[in-house]
């Protein structure tokens, strides 16, 4: 136990540390909820400090802001230099060593027969080409925090909000407030506090550093108050670095960023989790915080969902063997984290310019992507499932090439219980997505408050010219557990990019309040105008038609 004496020094330490905008090491404890994973390590985080935010109110337009030439150059430098990879990965062609996948495990598209239990598309927003004028880019990264009719939505050089759920739309300009923004946004909403979060990030300047700026609005996106933090703010050993690739989620009291961070060089230097205080972004006060590093795995994901308890994961080791993930559970009540490596099933081991959907060539959309997790989810198995029937799972997904017994471009899959993080057994611990003469990739999971399980992705198909499409789906008791996802068609692109790119990353929320149906964001490439071919941003609300009055209670007064 620790002693009176020894517990005011480290008080008096951190709290030193915490003005000066240093960290002070909080090293892992073994915890009564630990003792449950048996091949689990205890691994040390840290604790840093941010000061107080800036208000600010921003413009609003009918339209997106017209970037400055300036701007227009920053953007495409931008584009280029973020979702950098990480620690390579061996060149040789690893297909054939995939596992391979089942007979009748196929994803489909799933019927459209009028039950209780249809998958309906309850609202669809089609923004149009809203790019600003004279710039074009396949690349959209679209992100929304919803709560009731108040909408927050993000793409790469764009913010817009609704006030009466997505039938209309005004723009803000993310550069007014932050000028060397690129090019990664995020928005969250978190129901308890009834607060909007939106995160952005600056390009990385000549010396290597940038900063992320989170911002939060208690009145659905009317007014905001901003935090900002470099890499050096959390740690002032970090130096000539910068952030990137964002991953957001809430879990009860804490707010979790996952990012990237690369030195001047782009290469990349570690991967990090902060965790924020909810209750001092809403009372806009300055904060310490804890977070947690490592230089051995590339790329967190958080999961949706979670519940005072945050799981996150990588799959992306620097070191052989590369068929493993890595899962850390942080308690919000304990000072430790646990740490837990597994063996899964093998996948073809895939960089960026390996993915090929149809030609290619400049029309290949799946160019920029590569293995790194996309998506990641605790769910719960329902009545299709009475083995595990009420069990807790944790679900991380993400995109891998063709090759050996996948012919296409498909989505992997990995599924722990929550108990104890063992994978579930047999199939049902690979939950993928694929079909031998479709591509899909770009997935996003996440669970309404029932613990079933929806989904938003992209899919191409030869019979429209391997042209990305927007597809969305639910895992349920009335859907087999996956994999042998039903699929339901969205919208499809008009055009194959005009560059070798797309994405990088979709969005799916449960729908606040209620929390029974689920909300996506994601895009096609709707125009060719302006000298490029454009994205088109879409909004839409998605359930099972025995929950359509959760969504109509307040669309339709």
């Amino acid at each position: 136990m620790v002693n009176k004496a020894l517990r005011m020094k480290f008080v008096l330490l951190f709290s030193v540390v915490a003005l000066l905008g240093g960290s002070v090491p909080v090293f892992a404890q073994q915890g009564a909820e630990q003792q449950a994973i048996p091949d689990g390590v205890q691994v040390q985080f840290n604790s840093s400090f941010v000061g107080v935010p800036v208000v600010e109110t921003f413009l609003m337009s009918d339209t997106p802001q017209e970037l400055t030439r300036e701007q227009k150059a920053l953007m495409e430098k931008g584009l280029n230099r973020s979702n950098l990879t990480g620690p390579r990965l061996p060149k040789m062609d690893a297909g054939a060593a995939a596992d391979a996948p089942l007979l009748g495990t196929e994803s489909n598209m799933g019927s459209r027969a009028s039950t209780p239990g249809s998958a309906l598309l309850f609202r669809y927003s089609n923004m149009g080409a809203i790019p600003p004028a004279g710039f074009a880019s396949e690349i959209m990264e679209t992100s929304h925090g919803q709560g009731g009719k108040n909408i927050f939505y993000t793409g790469n050089w764009f913010a817009a909000r609704s006030i009466n759920g997505g039938a209309t739309w005004g723009y803000l300009n993310p550069f007014s407030d932050y000028p060397k923004f690129c090019c990664d946004q995020v928005a969250l909403y978190d129901p308890a506090r009834n607060m909007m979060i939106w995160y952005r990030q600056e390009i990385a300047s000549a010396t290597g550093e940038n900063t992320l700026r989170v911002s939060v609005s208690n009145d659905g996106g009317a007014t905001w108050a901003s935090y900002t933090i470099g890499p050096k703010n959390v740690n002032s050993a970090w130096t000539g670095q910068w952030f990137d690739y964002p991953h957001l989620q809430i879990a009860g009291d804490y707010l979790y960023i996952a990012t990237n961070v690369f030195n001047a060089s782009n290469s990349w230097t570690r991967t990090v989790m902060l965790r924020w205080p909810l209750d001092a972004l809403k009372a806009r006060t300055g904060f310490g915080y804890n977070y947690f590093e490592t230089s051995s795995w590339f790329t967190f994901v958080p999961v949706a969902g979670a519940d005072h308890v945050m799981y996150f994961a990588s799959n992306w080791p620097n070191v052989e063997p590369f068929n493993r993930i890595a899962i850390w559970k942080w308690a919000e009540n304990s000072t430790s984290i646990t740490q837990v490596v597994k063996s899964v099933a093998a996948w073809s081991t895939t960089s960026r310019g390996q993915v090929i959907c149809g030609a290619n060539d400049s029309g290949n959309w799946l160019a920029r992507t590569d293995q790194r997790l996309l998506s990641g989810a605790v769910y719960r198995y329902q009545g299709s499932n009475l083995q595990y029937f009420g069990r807790n799972v944790i679900g991380f997904w993400w995109n891998v090439k063709q090759g050996g017994n996948f012919p296409r471009p498909y989505i992997d899959g990995a599924a722990f219980f929550e108990s104890d993080l063992t994978q579930v057994a047999g199939l049902q611990g690979r939950p993928y997505m694929y079909n031998s003469t479709d591509c899909f990739a770009y997935p996003s999971f996440a669970p309404n408050d029932r613990g079933d399980l929806g989904f938003v992705t992209n899919w191409a198909t030869s019979g429209s010219g391997y042209k990305p499409a927007v597809i969305y789906g639910i895992a349920d008791d009335y859907a087999l557990t996956p994999p042998g996802f039903a699929i339901r068609g969205l919208n499809t692109s008009s055009w194959r990019p005009a560059q070798p790119r797309f994405g990088d990353y979709n969005t799916v929320r449960a729908f606040e309040p209620g929390g029974s149906v689920w909300t996506g964001s994601a895009h096609i490439i709707g125009t060719n105008a302006l000298g490029g071919r454009l994205n088109t941003p879409l909004y839409f609300v998605f359930g099972r038609e025995r929950d359509y009055m959760n969504w109509a209670n307040w669309y339709l007064k």
